[in-house]
C-alpha cells in the first residue's frame, strides 16, 4: 500500500432516513470487498432505533464514491435488484446501521431478509424496542417499525386501535417523527484509489481496536476483485468446511496464511506483501496446508471436527510443518500424532501461556529436516514430571473448554451411530454452526453426573424416537447390537436403569467415559514410546 495515497475529494453530507433508504433500494449503496460481514444481533438493531427515538446519536457513516461494475448488490447477506448506474457509495463505515436501519423500515427489503433481528417492534406503553419472528402477528401494543416508519400506515394502526388520545398515541407519532426527520451525519470519499480508502478504514478501525486482527488483515489483503476470492480467507477454509470439518474461526485462518511465510504468527503484517502474485500465492498455500492439516487430523490424529481442535496453537504449528513438509514419512506422522495429543493434554504451558505458545510453538518448525522438526515440536510437549500427565475427564460439556474438547473426540472415536436406524452420526451435525446441545441420556438423573458428558449422547436432538433414548439403548444392549457400545452403554448401566438408580447409571457411564478417554489419549500420545527415527531413516541419513 502507498504511503502517498491520498483521497481526491472529501465532502461532508447529512441523510434523512428516506433518502438513505431510497439510496440503497437503488442499489447505489454497496458493501465493498474489504469490508467484514454483518455481525449485529437483535440487542444491537433494538439499541439503535432507541437510540433514534431518545435523540442519540448514532454516529457518522462514510462513502466511498466510485464508478462501479453492473450487477447484483448485496446487503447483509441478502442480494438485492441489479441497478442500471455505475456511480456507486461503498460503505467503509457504517455497514451494520445502514443495513439495520434499510432492512427494518422498508417492508419491501425486509421481506427479502425475513430475519428475526430486522423485524423491530415498539411498545408506547413502555417505551420498549424488541424484535419478533418474521411471519407471527406481534400482540398489541406492539407497533412494527416499517408501520411507525410511514405517516400513513400509523395513522391507519392508531385509527383501527381507536387510539385517539393518551401517552401512547403520543409515543408512537413521537417515534414516526424521528424516524422522518433523524438526519444521519456522513461524509463522502471520491476516488479511484482504492488504497487510500484501506488506509482510512484502517486507521478507523485500528484506534482503539474496534475490529478483530483477522478481520482487518483480510480487509487489507483482501482482494478488491470479486472474481478472484482465492485471496480472502473464506477461501483458505473452504476445503475443511466442503470435507465436513466444519468453519474453522477466521482468526485462525489468517495465522494459517502467516505460517506458511514464516515461523512467527503473532508478527505485524500490514506490509506482509510486496505484490499481488505474492499475497495471491500466501492465501493458496495457507489453503493448501490447512487442507492437509485437516486430513492429517482427521485420518491419523482423529480429530473429527474443527470445534473439537483442543487448542489453536496445535493446528497453526501443524499447517506450518505440513506447509514445509507436506509428504511426512509414516514414522513421522507418528511423532506428529503423538505431539498433537501430548500438547493437547498438556495445553498452553510455555511462557506467556495461551500466546507465549502460540507464538514459540510455530517456531520450532524451521523447515531444514522433516525429523528435527517433529523432534523440535516434541521437546516442548514434554511432560513437566517423569509421570504420565492424567487424561481430561467427563464434566461439564462445554466446547469453550479443551478438556471437554478431548473428551468428545474420544468417544466420538467410539464411531457413534443415530438411534433412529444406527446409521453412522457424522460429526458436522453434532458439532457445526448453530447446533442444539446434545441430548441427554436419562432426564432424571440428580446428581453432578445429570449436567455431565455422562449424561449425553452424540447425536442430533431430533433423531430421538418417541421412545426414550435410555430405552432404545437398553434394547441395543439386551441384542448385543454396536449401537449400545458406540454410545458407552452397556449391561451394567442397564441394570441400574432398570431399577431406576440413576445416580448409579451415571457414575458407572462417567468412569466409562474416563476409560474411553485415558485409552483413547494414551493410544495416541504414547509418553513412554522412544520418539527416535526409524531404522530406515537412520540408514538413510548414515548413507547420505
Amino acid at each position: 500500500m502507498s504511503g502517498s495515497a491520498r483521497v481526491a475529494r472529501l465532502e461532508a453530507k447529512s441523510f434523512l432516513l428516506d433518502e438513505l433508504l431510497s439510496e440503497v433500494r437503488a442499489g447505489r449503496v454497496r458493501i465493498p470487498d474489504f469490508q467484514r460481514g454483518f455481525r449485529w444481533r437483535d440487542r444491537d438493531v433494538t439499541q439503535l432505533f432507541d437510540s433514534i427515538y431518545r435523540g442519540y446519536p448514532i454516529g457518522t457513516l462514510l462513502f466511498w464514491k466510485r464508478s462501479a461494475p453492473a450487477g447484483p448488490v448485496r446487503l447483509a447477506g441478502i442480494e438485492l435488484p441489479a441497478p442500471p448506474m455505475l456511480d456507486a457509495w461503498y460503505v467503509v463505515d457504517g455497514q451494520q446501521r445502514i443495513a439495520s436501519l434499510a432492512l427494518a423500515l422498508s417492508h419491501e427489503l425486509g421481506s427479502l431478509s425475513n430475519e428475526r433481528r430486522f423485524n423491530v417492534h415498539f411498545n408506547p406503553d413502555t417505551e420498549e424496542f424488541r424484535t419478533f419472528v418474521p411471519g407471527k402477528a406481534a400482540a398489541d401494543p406492539w407497533l412494527p417499525i416499517s408501520t411507525a416508519f410511514s405517516f400513513d400506515d400509523v395513522l391507519a394502526w392508531t385509527a383501527e386501535r381507536a387510539m385517539d388520545a393518551g401517552e401512547a398515541r403520543t409515543r408512537v407519532f413521537e417515534l414516526t417523527r424521528r424516524l422522518r426527520d433523524v438526519r444521519v451525519p456522513a461524509y463522502m470519499v471520491e476516488t479511484e484509489d482504492e488504497g487510500a480508502v484501506r488506509q482510512v478504514f484502517d486507521r478507523m478501525n485500528t484506534f482503539g481496536q474496534r475490529m478483530k486482527r483477522s478481520e482487518v488483515f483480510d480487509a487489507l489483503h483482501g482482494t478488491g476483485e470479486a472474481a478472484q476470492q482465492s485471496t480472502r480467507l473464506s477461501y483458505v477454509g473452504a476445503g475443511a468446511v466442503a470435507a465436513g470439518f466444519g468453519r474453522i474461526d477466521d482468526q485462525q485462518l489468517m495465522y494459517a496464511v502467516l505460517a506458511t511465510r514464516g515461523p512467527d504468527v503473532t508478527r505485524e503484517f500490514r506490509a506482509e506483501f510486496d505484490s499481488d502474485d505474492e499475497r495471491v500465492a500466501a492465501y493458496e498455500n495457507g489453503r493448501a496446508a490447512l487442507d492437509r492439516a485437516v486430513a492429517f487430523m482427521r485420518n491419523h490424529a482423529d480429530v473429527p471436527h474443527a470445534r473439537l481442535i483442543p487448542h489453536q496453537h496445535l493446528l497453526v504449528a501443524l499447517v506450518r510443518f505440513l506447509h514445509l513438509h507436506p509428504a511426512p514419512s509414516p514414522r513421522n506422522e507418528v511423532l506428529l500424532r503423538r505431539w498433537f495429543w501430548r500438547s493437547a493434554v498438556l495445553g498452553p504451558q510455555l511462557k506467556g501461556g495461551t500466546t507465549g505458545t502460540l507464538r514459540q510453538v510455530p517456531q520450532a518448525v524451521r523447515g531444514a529436516d522433516e525429523y528435527q522438526d517433529v523432534s523440535a515440536l516434541l521437546a516442548l510437549a514434554a511432560p513437566p514430571t517423569e509421570a504420565e500427565p492424567p487424561a481430561p475427564r467427563a464434566g461439564a460439556v462445554r466446547l469453550s473448554n479443551a478438556d471437554a474438547r478431548i473428551v468428545l473426540a474420544a468417544m466420538f472415536s467410539l464411531k457413534p451411530l443415530t438411534l433412529r436406524d444406527a446409521s453412522p452420526v457424522a460429526a458436522d451435525d453434532l458439532f457445526g454452526d448453530d447446533r442444539t446441545p446434545l441430548p441427554k441420556l436419562i432426564e432424571s438423573g440428580l446428581d453432578e453426573n445429570a449436567k455431565s458428558m455422562a449424561n449425553r449422547l452424540l447425536v442430533v436432538d431430533d433423531e430421538l424416537l418417541e421412545r426414550p433414548a435410555i430405552d432404545v439403548l437398553a434394547d441395543a444392549v439386551a441384542n448385543g447390537d454396536a449401537l449400545a457400545t458406540s454410545h458407552v452403554v452397556d449391561r451394567t448401566l442397564a441394570d441400574f436403569v432398570r431399577l431406576e438408580n440413576w445416580d448409579d447409571a451415571l457414575a458407572h457411564r462417567a468412569d466409562a467415559i474416563n476409560d474411553v478417554v485415558q485409552r483413547f489419549v494414551a493410544s495416541r500420545a504414547e509418553w513412554s514410546m522412544s520418539d527416535r527415527p526409524s531404522i530406515e531413516e537412520l540408514l538413510s541419513d548414515a548413507a547420505r
